[in-house]
Protein backbone atom coordinates (compact mmCIF):
# COMPACT_ATOMS: atom_id res chain seq x y z
CA UNK A 1 0.00 0.00 0.00
CA UNK A 2 2.74 2.45 0.96
CA UNK A 3 4.74 1.56 -2.18
CA UNK A 4 1.69 2.20 -4.32
CA UNK A 5 1.07 5.53 -2.56
CA UNK A 6 4.72 6.47 -3.06
CA UNK A 7 4.51 5.71 -6.79
CA UNK A 8 1.34 7.74 -7.13
CA UNK A 9 2.83 10.76 -5.37
CA UNK A 10 5.97 10.52 -7.51
CA UNK A 11 3.89 11.21 -10.63
CA UNK A 12 4.11 14.88 -11.61
CA UNK A 13 0.38 15.25 -12.12
CA UNK A 14 -0.41 13.76 -8.72
CA UNK A 15 2.37 15.73 -7.01
CA UNK A 16 1.08 18.96 -8.55
CA UNK A 17 -2.44 18.14 -7.41
CA UNK A 18 -1.20 17.55 -3.85
CA UNK A 19 0.70 20.86 -3.84
CA UNK A 20 -2.35 22.68 -5.18
CA UNK A 21 -4.59 21.07 -2.57
CA UNK A 22 -2.19 21.96 0.24
CA UNK A 23 -1.97 25.56 -1.05
CA UNK A 24 -5.77 25.87 -1.11
CA UNK A 25 -6.11 24.42 2.39
CA UNK A 26 -3.30 26.68 3.66
CA UNK A 27 -5.05 29.73 2.21
CA UNK A 28 -8.35 28.77 3.82
CA UNK A 29 -6.57 28.06 7.10
CA UNK A 30 -4.93 31.50 6.90
CA UNK A 31 -8.33 33.18 6.65
CA UNK A 32 -9.65 31.17 9.58
CA UNK A 33 -6.48 31.75 11.62
CA UNK A 34 -7.05 35.51 11.34
CA UNK A 35 -10.30 35.00 13.29
CA UNK A 36 -8.51 33.61 16.35
CA UNK A 37 -8.95 35.97 19.28
CA UNK A 38 -6.49 36.29 22.12
CA UNK A 39 -7.66 35.51 25.63
CA UNK A 40 -5.71 37.59 28.17
CA UNK A 41 -7.08 35.69 31.16
CA UNK A 42 -4.03 34.12 32.82
CA UNK A 43 -6.32 31.72 34.71
CA UNK A 44 -8.12 30.44 31.60
CA UNK A 45 -6.12 27.21 31.59
CA UNK A 46 -7.48 26.11 34.99
CA UNK A 47 -9.98 23.22 34.80
CA UNK A 48 -13.51 24.59 35.08
CA UNK A 49 -14.88 21.38 36.58
CA UNK A 50 -12.53 21.55 39.58
CA UNK A 51 -14.40 22.50 42.77
CA UNK A 52 -11.60 24.78 43.96
CA UNK A 53 -11.58 26.64 40.64
CA UNK A 54 -15.36 27.00 40.54
CA UNK A 55 -15.37 28.29 44.13
CA UNK A 56 -12.61 30.76 43.27
CA UNK A 57 -14.53 32.00 40.21
CA UNK A 58 -17.76 32.32 42.20
CA UNK A 59 -16.05 34.39 44.91
CA UNK A 60 -14.45 36.61 42.31
CA UNK A 61 -17.81 37.06 40.57
CA UNK A 62 -19.42 38.06 43.88
CA UNK A 63 -16.72 40.38 45.19
CA UNK A 64 -14.68 41.24 42.08
CA UNK A 65 -11.28 40.63 43.61
CA UNK A 66 -9.62 40.06 40.24
CA UNK A 67 -11.42 42.96 38.57
CA UNK A 68 -9.84 45.80 40.54
CA UNK A 69 -7.06 47.90 39.03
CA UNK A 70 -5.23 49.98 41.63
CA UNK A 71 -3.30 53.17 40.96
CA UNK A 72 -1.16 54.72 43.67
CA UNK A 73 -0.07 58.36 43.42
CA UNK A 74 2.67 59.73 45.66
CA UNK A 75 1.89 63.36 46.49
CA UNK A 76 3.00 65.48 49.43
CA UNK A 77 -0.36 67.21 49.91
CA UNK A 78 -3.43 65.45 48.40
CA UNK A 79 -5.69 68.37 49.33
CA UNK A 80 -3.72 70.84 47.26
CA UNK A 81 -6.38 72.56 45.08
CA UNK A 82 -4.47 72.06 41.82
CA UNK A 83 -3.77 68.36 42.44
CA UNK A 84 -7.26 67.67 43.77
CA UNK A 85 -8.85 69.17 40.66
CA UNK A 86 -6.68 66.89 38.48
CA UNK A 87 -7.63 63.89 40.63
CA UNK A 88 -11.32 64.78 40.37
CA UNK A 89 -11.15 65.15 36.58
CA UNK A 90 -9.22 61.89 36.22
CA UNK A 91 -11.65 59.95 38.43
CA UNK A 92 -14.63 61.22 36.43
CA UNK A 93 -12.93 60.31 33.14
CA UNK A 94 -12.16 56.78 34.36
CA UNK A 95 -15.66 56.36 35.77
CA UNK A 96 -17.12 57.24 32.35
CA UNK A 97 -15.25 54.44 30.57
CA UNK A 98 -17.60 51.62 29.42
CA UNK A 99 -15.23 48.89 30.63
CA UNK A 100 -15.03 50.38 34.16
CA UNK A 101 -18.02 49.88 36.44
CA UNK A 102 -16.79 52.32 39.09
CA UNK A 103 -13.76 54.53 39.68
CA UNK A 104 -13.20 55.52 43.30
CA UNK A 105 -10.79 58.03 44.82
CA UNK A 106 -10.70 60.75 47.46
CA UNK A 107 -12.55 63.03 45.04
CA UNK A 108 -15.76 60.96 45.02
CA UNK A 109 -15.52 59.15 48.35
CA UNK A 110 -18.93 59.33 50.01
CA UNK A 111 -19.42 60.38 53.61
CA UNK A 112 -22.31 60.21 56.04
CA UNK A 113 -22.90 63.17 58.35
CA UNK A 114 -25.63 64.19 60.73
CA UNK A 115 -28.23 66.52 59.25
CA UNK A 116 -28.43 69.40 61.75
CA UNK A 117 -31.71 70.70 60.32
CA UNK A 118 -33.89 67.69 59.53
CA UNK A 119 -32.09 65.15 61.66
CA UNK A 120 -31.07 61.73 60.47
CA UNK A 121 -28.10 61.12 58.17
CA UNK A 122 -27.10 63.07 55.09
CA UNK A 123 -25.03 61.52 52.30
CA UNK A 124 -22.53 63.63 50.42
CA UNK A 125 -19.00 63.50 49.05
CA UNK A 126 -16.31 63.60 51.69
CA UNK A 127 -14.49 66.35 49.80
CA UNK A 128 -16.53 68.52 47.45
CA UNK A 129 -14.29 71.54 47.02
CA UNK A 130 -10.97 72.53 48.52
CA UNK A 131 -11.32 75.61 50.74
CA UNK A 132 -9.17 78.59 49.84
CA UNK A 133 -8.62 79.48 53.45
CA UNK A 134 -5.63 77.71 55.00
CA UNK A 135 -7.36 77.21 58.34
CA UNK A 136 -10.36 75.61 56.63
CA UNK A 137 -8.01 73.37 54.63
CA UNK A 138 -6.29 72.26 57.81
CA UNK A 139 -9.66 71.46 59.38
CA UNK A 140 -10.67 69.47 56.31
CA UNK A 141 -7.38 67.54 56.36
CA UNK A 142 -7.89 66.70 60.03
CA UNK A 143 -11.38 65.42 59.27
CA UNK A 144 -10.20 63.30 56.34
CA UNK A 145 -7.27 61.85 58.26
CA UNK A 146 -9.54 61.10 61.20
CA UNK A 147 -11.74 58.64 59.31
CA UNK A 148 -10.63 55.01 59.61
CA UNK A 149 -12.37 53.90 56.42
CA UNK A 150 -10.53 56.58 54.44
CA UNK A 151 -7.01 56.45 55.85
CA UNK A 152 -5.11 53.48 54.43
CA UNK A 153 -7.72 52.96 51.73
CA UNK A 154 -7.91 56.08 49.57
CA UNK A 155 -5.34 58.20 51.42
CA UNK A 156 -1.96 57.01 52.67
CA UNK A 157 -1.56 56.84 56.43
CA UNK A 158 1.19 59.44 56.34
CA UNK A 159 -0.98 61.70 54.18
CA UNK A 160 1.50 61.66 51.29
CA UNK A 161 -0.33 59.63 48.71
CA UNK A 162 -3.72 58.69 47.30
CA UNK A 163 -5.14 55.56 45.71
CA UNK A 164 -7.51 55.29 42.76
CA UNK A 165 -9.58 52.10 42.49
CA UNK A 166 -10.97 51.08 39.11
CA UNK A 167 -13.55 48.30 39.36
CA UNK A 168 -13.71 46.61 35.95
CA UNK A 169 -16.90 45.18 34.53
CA UNK A 170 -16.99 41.35 34.46
CA UNK A 171 -16.84 41.26 30.65
CA UNK A 172 -14.03 43.83 30.36
CA UNK A 173 -10.67 42.98 28.81
CA UNK A 174 -8.24 43.17 31.76
CA UNK A 175 -5.14 43.88 29.73
CA UNK A 176 -6.75 46.42 27.41
CA UNK A 177 -8.50 48.22 30.26
CA UNK A 178 -5.31 48.32 32.33
CA UNK A 179 -3.49 49.91 29.38
CA UNK A 180 -6.32 52.43 29.01
CA UNK A 181 -6.15 53.33 32.70
CA UNK A 182 -2.38 53.75 32.56
CA UNK A 183 -2.65 56.02 29.52
CA UNK A 184 -5.28 58.26 31.11
CA UNK A 185 -3.47 58.48 34.45
CA UNK A 186 -0.11 59.33 32.89
CA UNK A 187 -1.76 61.98 30.70
CA UNK A 188 -3.65 63.61 33.57
CA UNK A 189 -0.87 63.36 36.17
CA UNK A 190 2.39 63.89 34.28
CA UNK A 191 5.51 63.96 36.40
CA UNK A 192 3.86 62.31 39.41
CA UNK A 193 5.27 59.16 40.98
CA UNK A 194 2.81 56.42 40.07
CA UNK A 195 2.35 52.84 41.24
CA UNK A 196 0.30 50.12 39.56
CA UNK A 197 -1.36 47.18 41.30
CA UNK A 198 -4.20 44.72 41.04
CA UNK A 199 -4.82 41.67 38.85
CA UNK A 200 -5.43 43.59 35.57
CA UNK A 201 -2.01 45.28 35.75
CA UNK A 202 -0.31 42.04 36.82
CA UNK A 203 -1.88 40.15 33.90
CA UNK A 204 -0.82 42.88 31.50
CA UNK A 205 2.72 42.80 32.89
CA UNK A 206 2.93 39.01 32.44
CA UNK A 207 1.79 39.26 28.83
CA UNK A 208 4.06 42.20 28.03
CA UNK A 209 7.24 40.59 29.36
CA UNK A 210 6.32 37.26 27.74
CA UNK A 211 5.81 38.90 24.35
CA UNK A 212 9.06 40.85 24.77
CA UNK A 213 10.93 37.63 25.56
CA UNK A 214 9.35 35.90 22.58
CA UNK A 215 10.39 38.70 20.24
CA UNK A 216 13.96 38.32 21.47
CA UNK A 217 14.15 34.52 21.66
CA UNK A 218 12.12 33.34 18.64
CA UNK A 219 14.58 34.63 16.00
CA UNK A 220 17.44 32.87 17.80
CA UNK A 221 15.39 29.69 18.18
CA UNK A 222 14.51 29.73 14.46
CA UNK A 223 18.16 30.28 13.55
CA UNK A 224 19.28 27.34 15.71
CA UNK A 225 16.57 25.05 14.32
CA UNK A 226 17.43 26.09 10.77
CA UNK A 227 21.11 25.36 11.37
CA UNK A 228 20.35 21.92 12.84
CA UNK A 229 17.99 21.01 9.98
CA UNK A 230 20.43 22.12 7.28
CA UNK A 231 23.29 20.30 9.02
CA UNK A 232 21.16 17.15 9.23
CA UNK A 233 19.72 17.10 5.68
CA UNK A 234 22.66 18.84 3.98
CA UNK A 235 20.12 19.98 1.43
CA UNK A 236 18.60 23.50 1.40
CA UNK A 237 15.44 22.35 -0.41
CA UNK A 238 14.92 19.44 1.97
CA UNK A 239 15.45 21.81 4.90
CA UNK A 240 12.86 24.24 3.57
CA UNK A 241 10.37 21.39 3.09
CA UNK A 242 10.91 20.21 6.67
CA UNK A 243 10.45 23.72 8.07
CA UNK A 244 7.54 24.38 5.71
CA UNK A 245 5.70 21.31 6.97
CA UNK A 246 6.13 22.56 10.55
CA UNK A 247 4.79 25.97 9.54
CA UNK A 248 1.84 24.37 7.79
CA UNK A 249 1.09 22.36 10.91
CA UNK A 250 0.96 25.55 12.99
CA UNK A 251 -1.14 27.33 10.35
CA UNK A 252 -3.64 24.46 10.13
CA UNK A 253 -3.88 24.34 13.93
CA UNK A 254 -4.71 28.04 14.12
CA UNK A 255 -7.14 27.63 11.23
CA UNK A 256 -8.88 24.85 13.16
CA UNK A 257 -9.03 27.11 16.25
CA UNK A 258 -10.51 29.96 14.21
CA UNK A 259 -13.11 27.65 12.66
CA UNK A 260 -14.36 26.37 16.02
CA UNK A 261 -13.97 29.65 17.96
CA UNK A 262 -11.12 28.55 20.21
CA UNK A 263 -9.18 31.49 21.68
CA UNK A 264 -5.40 31.66 21.88
CA UNK A 265 -4.06 31.90 25.41
CA UNK A 266 -0.54 32.44 26.54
Amino acid sequence: MMHWLGRQLARKSMAGLVVLLVAILATLAGFQAAKVERDDNVLAFLPKDNIAVTTFDRINEMFGGLNVAIVGVAVDYPLDPLFFEKLKTLTQALDAEPSIAKALSLSNMEDFVKDPVKGGVETNYLVTDIPKDEAARTKLRQRVMGLDHVVGNVVARDGKGVIIYCFLRPDADPRGTAALIRKKVEKQLPGETLYWGGAPFIAGYIYDITEADMRKLIPWAVAVILFIVVASFRDPIGSLLALGSTGLGILFTYGWMGTFGINANI
